[in-house]
């Protein structure tokens, strides 16, 4: 009995030893594979996605560039759930600068006036007057350009929509051999200038330049079809014709086409200006309450589109800017235009800033700059609408400008501005 209580004394405290030593390890075990584990995450992370460690709501620059345009709109979305190609993350990251966002606005619009100095050029032409143009804009204080990049119903990129604008190349048909947008963007990028594409949605072409243009255009079917009226109407002011905002495929053709620029282009905002109806509603067919109803669809459904692809690219309208006497309604709800400011200025989900058109001076009988901009103040009540405001330097002074933008900044009203148009920014700077 003595011998084998010996023996069972010694083996039991042997025993808890190596139960001991096994949990250690197995513990320690435990610990490496979720250390490696962690440095493996992190590495794709970094090598895979290019990004910083930075937290997105910080630095929503990278978010941005990570959802880089290039990609199509599905890819798109994917980038953010699950893990894009080493090759295709690593293109991005090497030919995308970092978008370039500015909440207090100095811009100016470049319009397809300008744009057309521009024809014909080959690419290394393009991007030496393009840069020197955005030097000129930088060195003038400036930090965003507003680039027509639509105004006719084409367009100065690529596009499966719409055909090669004439304003960049006498080749409508071929177009060029390079893409000015991408360009325009990579060099403004580069030198910390936001790029908001400016499009025309309704206006498109004559006669004559539709002729030049090839049936695989859905505009150019459109026009050449029998039943042409239900899509697209002639106005007798300009002889161009104009597509019809009732039309569901009408909306559709202008919303893939915004789609198309904030899939393929890391551009800082989508633009639209004053045109939108183009004469009463009644020679569309339509009555004043269904066009702006029609103008309501077209402007929610350009702003999903664009939240659903990239929510940090903007959405913005610059409509006309003056009120009637004695209304808190702008001009531009109460006439032909037939837009819904007051309901998209006052509710989110429809645009992220309005800039509208305040081209008259300090003093105006009708319009004085100091009043509108005052009954625009109050009329934006919508805290996630940004007001900025245009100013007309194509046919004000550099002094009376001058005096609007301090008026601007002392008062706090808008939160920034936009200059018409760049032929005229000699005139000053800030």
């Amino acid at each position: 009995m003595t011998a084998k209580k010996t023996i069972k004394y010694i083996l039991l405290p042997t025993t808890v030893v190596i139960i001991i030593a096994t949990l250690i390890f197995s513990i320690n075990k435990r610990n490496n594979v979720i250390e490696t584990n962690g440095n493996i995450n992190t590495s794709l992370d970094m090598s895979e996605y290019n990004i910083t460690t930075e937290e997105p709501t910080t630095e929503p620059e990278t978010t941005k560039e990570i959802e880089s345009t290039t990609l199509a709109p599905s890819t798109t979305k994917k980038v953010t759930t699950t893990k894009p190609t080493t090759t295709r993350a690593t293109t991005i990251a090497t030919t995308a600068p970092p978008p370039v966002s500015h909440s207090n606005i100095k811009g100016v619009w470049i319009s397809y006036l300008e744009i057309a100095s521009y024809k014909n050029y080959s690419e290394s032409q393009f991007t030496s007057k393009m840069s020197s143009c955005l030097d000129n804009v930088k060195n003038k204080g400036l930090n965003t350009v507003i680039v027509q990049v639509r105004s006719h119903g084409d367009a100065i990129y690529p596009s499966s929509y719409y055909p090669w604008s004439k304003h960049i190349t006498s080749n409508i048909s071929g177009g060029l051999s390079y893409d000015p947008l991408q360009i325009i963007v990579n060099l403004a990028h580069s030198k910390g200038i936001s790029v908001h594409a400016w499009i025309n949605p309704y206006r498109t072409m004559t006669d004559a330049e539709f002729a030049s243009v090839g049936e695989n255009y859905i505009t150019k079917q459109w026009f050449s079809s029998a039943n042409c009226g239900d899509y697209m109407i002639k106005s007798s002011s300009d002889s161009r014709w104009w597509l019809k905002p009732g039309n569901p495929q009408v909306r559709e053709l202008i919303i893939n086409g915004v789609s198309e620029i904030v899939s393929k282009y890391n551009v800082d905002a989508i633009h639209i200006d004053d045109y939108f109806y183009t004469t009463s509603p009644s020679e569309y067919g339509d009555t004043q309450s269904q066009a702006k109803q029609n103008n309501t669809q077209l402007v929610s459904g350009i702003y999903n589109k664009i939240k659903a692809i990239n929510p940090n690219v903007l959405f913005g309208i610059s409509p006309a800017g003056g009120f009637n006497a004695g209304s808190s309604i702008p001009v531009s709800d109460t006439k032909y235009l037939s837009t819904d400011l007051n309901l998209w200025c006052n509710n989110p989900g429809y645009i992220d800033y309005v800039m509208p058109q305040i081209y008259w001076e300090h003093g105006n009988a009708t319009q004085d700059f100091s009043r509108v901009l005052r009954q625009w103040r109050s009329f934006v009540k919508c805290n996630s609408v940004a007001l900025y405001t245009g100013l007309a330097l194509y046919k004000l002074s550099a002094d009376e400008i001058n005096s609007q933008v301090v008026e601007i900044n002392s008062t706090g009203y808008a939160s920034g501005f936009c200059l018409f148009d760049y032929r005229s920014i000699e005139k000053l700077s800030f």
